[in-house]
């Protein structure tokens, strides 16, 4: 098949021979003379035996054919000269074990089985019609079952390796050649003279110089040129275009094969035939290229997600400009969820001054609301009246600080403090701190005429 397939491509190489067995099978099974043949025959006649089957095929073969031999000494006895060597064959119950005869009873008691694996064993098959064949070496494995008519051996034998043929023919197999280490089956025994035998009987050494000789890999010119096309310069890719494939792929391999002897590779008619030594410098060309390429790509989307994201930073930032700028809460609050909606790498500093900064405002909300419910309890209880405090200054004449305690003081004031350091502003603050002095400026004059009617009252002691 190898052989065969650089005929097809127009390749040039090193014709191998080979042993064909072809004469001997025909000995065997091609029609009419096949030793199968006859033997069938023979099972049909009314006289016949073992001595007149082989009496039959000495009279058809010997001294005729070159892969049969009738033995001198023997009577019951021919032999075969296979391609591994000659085989003796003894004809004593060849046609009872031909006829492949079961007793009926025996047979009728295994179709009614309840296995349904030995049931099917003897189950009745369908008469398969005749199957073509090409002609090749399996051209005399056409046989015409007569429906109706018991299978021999032999013919089962042939109508099941017709239907081998024909599925191979329809296929593409790959064959795994076992070797036997010995004959004894035993573990960690090796004979190497019946390995080497098997080698050279299965035509494995032929198989290994072809190969070694031809080609290992092949691919189809439009394959070879879309798989190994990256390994010419860029600039130079243009060029092929202007060429069929098959002169793509040469100068594909040109460019490869530095040592220009052009023995490593050969372009056939619709495929690339190259030896191994080529098929790495090929792939390792081609990995190359592979990581050019993906270094460039990582670069080019890289850089495109880098600048989409330095939009990003920028819109965001502009944003919180913005918000910064209003110093409006609702504002500030819109800028930071869009800014945390996105899983941006870099910390942006105007998003920590927006969060102080909103952070700053809701503390001078809460501590303005704060103030102002303290002010007007503070002004209450001065006052003894359960109205809300209003600025009129008018009547602040009424109020009396001694009615603060000192820890009601010490409260109001640390309030004040709490305002200047949120640097809180406002109506209600302003209100706060001119009650605050006034009141500090009353419970410093109350010390005063205190100390002052102390002093007094100290002297007219002494006068006495």
């Amino acid at each position: 098949m190898e052989q065969e397939e650089y005929k097809r491509e127009s390749i040039n190489y090193e014709h191998v021979e080979f042993v064909d067995n072809q004469m001997c099978l025909d000995l065997i099974e091609k029609r009419p003379n096949g030793l199968l043949v006859l033997l069938d025959e023979e099972v049909v006649m009314p006289r016949g035996s073992d001595d007149t089957f082989l009496q039959k095929i000495h009279s058809h073969h010997a001294g005729k054919h070159s892969c049969y031999e009738k033995p001198l000494k023997s009577r019951t006895q021919f032999v075969v000269k296979h391609y591994a060597g000659n085989v003796s064959y003894e004809t004593y119950g060849f046609l009872d074990k031909n006829k492949d005869t079961l007793p009926a009873d025996i047979a009728a008691l295994f179709k009614r089985s309840e296995n349904g694996l030995i049931r099917s064993f003897f189950e009745e098959k369908p008469v398969s019609t005749v199957i073509s064949i090409p002609k090749t070496r399996t051209e005399s494995l056409s046989t015409k079952p007569t429906p109706g008519k018991k299978q021999t051996l032999a013919l089962q034998f042939k109508t099941e390796l017709n239907e081998l043929m024909t599925a191979i023919q329809q296929t593409s197999p790959h064959f795994i050649r076992c070797l036997k280490p010995n004959s004894e089956k035993i573990a960690r025994l090796f004979d190497s003279q019946l390995v080497n035998r098997q080698l050279r009987y299965t035509g494995l050494l032929e198989a290994v110089r072809i190969r070694q000789g031809g080609y290992p890999f092949r691919l189809l010119h439009n394959d070879f040129y879309y798989r190994y096309s990256l390994v010419i310069p860029a600039l130079n890719r243009p060029m092929l275009l202007a060429k069929d494939f098959s002169d793509r792929c040469a100068s594909i391999l040109q460019h490869v094969d530095s040592s220009g002897s052009g023995l490593l590779w050969q372009v056939g008619a619709s495929k690339v035939f190259y030896k191994g030594q080529l098929h790495r410098k090929l792939e390792g060309f081609r990995e190359q290229a592979i990581e050019k390429l993906t270094e460039y790509i990582q670069r080019v989307t890289r850089g495109f997600l880098a600048r989409l994201e330095v939009r990003l930073l920028q819109r965001i930032r502009s944003l919180l400009v913005l918000a910064l700028a209003s110093k409006s809460k609702e504002q500030l609050k819109l800028a930071l969820d869009e800014a945390a909606s996105h899983d941006l790498r870099f910390d942006l500093k105007e998003i920590g001054q927006c969060r102080r900064l909103l952070h700053q405002i809701e503390e001078g909300e809460r501590m303005r609301a704060k103030l102002k419910l303290s002010i007007e309890g503070f002004v209450r209880h001065i006052k003894g009246e359960p109205t809300a405090f209003t600025p009129d200054f008018s009547r602040w004449d009424r109020l009396d600080a001694a009615n603060v305690s000192a820890a009601e003081w010490e409260e109001f004031e640390k309030i004040l403090k709490q305002c200047e350091s949120v640097d809180l502003e406002g109506e209600t603050v302003e209100e706060a701190k001119v009650l605050g002095s006034w009141l500090n400026q009353k419970r410093d004059a109350a010390k005063t005429l205190k100390a002052a009617v102390a002093g007094c009252v100290l002297d007219r002691s002494e006068e006495h």
